[in-house]
């Protein structure tokens, strides 16, 4: 393991912003964790009483990349940058600040004058310069001009905003055994919880509406002796929080150098999230045909996506029957779920390794061909196949990044697994009697970890 290493540009994390608790307060604390290497950059450097650091000969700034001016010769710009024990010297060289500089046909800063401008994407151009020869592998930045240009994604660095930087050092930390929920930005204090309880309480945060659904099947659980519906109910649960961690595995696989290894990884850790999500879909189904007395001789046919039970829900309930019937989004959602979950009885996804000029390897996913038309159909009409990262590397078939797929799928299964439980009548059930403190997390104090704050905090470091 090396340490994480993260360039933060200070207008993006305020230094002496009075803190809230938001994504920027949380990243700040995560960014002090022994396993990360934080340093700050300003275009105008340090501020004036910024702790210095001095080791023998060498002087810098305490978790500063500090740019210094050309040399003699005009060829190189002097970096460095410092922790407590160590001081780092390196230089920014090259041409590309002039080029930034005469790149007019950028659309950054095209409200400010020329001259200005020209500032603006010069200065743009150094600081990603500056974050590659700190080694960062993450540049927190807001920089309109580093965001349009595509020398500066193809740096090698990952550069994003709070939100995307937040996720990726929770799933990082995570990788590393530690789940934290807060750490404080000086780095003193320290809140975290065991694997299991974190993406627990992430599962009850991303599913709201299973407080009232849950409750109800453990009521009618023990008021009847029969604990089928409540283990029923619970599995829904826990196929979620199961999918919740194997999604961090297809994301670990597919942030590293991609290879035949890292692929193969990738999509199995797909394979068994698809799996996951609709057996969730398919158990809370089944709590749907319980709570509506419908045959129970029939409950194993009980599945969103048959049509031989759409038909006899639709008799029953036609709101609910709605909500995957009559080209709703829900029914385009699970036309996408299940042709790539049923993958895994015919052949199974393919993975191609691709590259573009000097772009990294990627890796993407290859349709099933026989149901190909229709998944595509289905994505055209949720958002469009680009938002579903569909891209055309072989003339002749359409692949799919599996990364920006799995989020695209995920958060809108959470969606209608939701809106299902929300329409649900559950209050059919036998010994169910629901208040209204039954319909949601309890409030039990700060210390209580499903308090709002810990909640918001897995659930954006999950990058929900």
């Amino acid at each position: 393991m090396r340490k994480l290493t993260v360039l933060v540009d200070t207008d993006v994390l305020d230094l002496d912003e009075p803190p809230e608790w938001d994504q920027s307060l949380i990243l700040k604390g995560l960014l002090t964790h022994s396993y990360i290497a934080r340093y700050w950059y300003a275009d105008q450097g340090p501020p004036a009483d910024a702790p210095r650091v001095s080791l023998e000969l060498w002087t810098a700034v305490k978790d500063w990349a500090v740019l210094g001016k050309r040399d003699e010769d005009g060829f190189a710009r002097p970096v460095s940058y410092a922790n407590d024990h160590q001081i780092h010297r390196g230089a920014v060289v090259g041409n590309a600040a002039e080029v930034a500089r005469s790149d007019t046909r950028a659309k950054s800063y095209r409200q400010l004058s020329l001259e200005e401008a020209a500032e603006k994407r010069e200065a743009d151009a150094l600081a990603v310069r500056v974050a590659e020869v700190i080694g960062a592998d993450i540049f927190v930045t807001r920089r309109s001009y580093v965001r349009e240009s595509k020398w500066a994604r193809n740096s090698g660095l990952t550069i994003c905003d709070v939100d995307e930087c937040l996720a990726l050092v929770g799933l990082y930390l995570r990788s590393q055994h530690e789940h934290l929920y807060w750490k404080s930005p000086d780095g003193t204090g320290t809140c975290q919880m065991n694997r299991g309880l974190f993406f627990w309480v992430g599962t009850r945060e991303l599913m709201p509406s299973a407080w009232r659904w849950f409750y109800a099947c453990v009521q009618h659980s023990v008021g009847t002796g029969n604990d089928a519906l409540s283990y029923l109910g619970g599995s829904v649960l826990q196929r979620i929080e199961r999918a919740l961690q194997t999604r961090d595995d297809v994301h670990r696989a597919l942030n590293q150098p991609q290879n035949n290894d890292t692929a193969d990884a990738a999509l199995a850790s797909l394979d068994t999230v698809l799996l996951l999500l609709m057996g969730a879909l398919d158990a809370a189904a089944r709590v749907a045909h319980t709570a509506l007395a419908m045959d129970p001789d029939k409950l194993y046919t009980a599945a969103w996506h048959q049509k031989s039970w759409q038909k006899e829900l639709k008799k029953v309930c036609p709101k609910l029957a709605a909500l995957v019937t009559n080209d709703s989004p829900g029914q385009h959602v699970l036309t996408i779920l299940k042709h790539l979950r049923n993958s895994v009885h015919g052949s199974a996804l393919q993975a191609l390794s691709f590259r573009k000029g000097i772009e990294s390897p990627q890796t993407l996913l290859g349709l099933p061909k026989a149901e190909m038309a229709e998944i595509r159909a289905a994505m055209r009409t949720l958002g469009g196949e680009k938002l579903w990262g569909v891209s055309h590397a072989l003339p002749d078939r359409p692949h799919v990044d599996p990364g920006t797929l799995l989020e695209r799928l995920f958060p809108l299964v959470l969606e209608l697994t939701n809106g299902l439980m929300d329409e649900t009548p559950v209050e059919n059930l036998s010994h169910v009697n629901i208040r209204p403190e039954n319909t949601k997390p309890p409030e039990k104090g700060p210390d209580d970890p499903f308090h709002e704050r810990t909640r918001l905090s897995i659930r954006w470091q999950l990058g929900f």
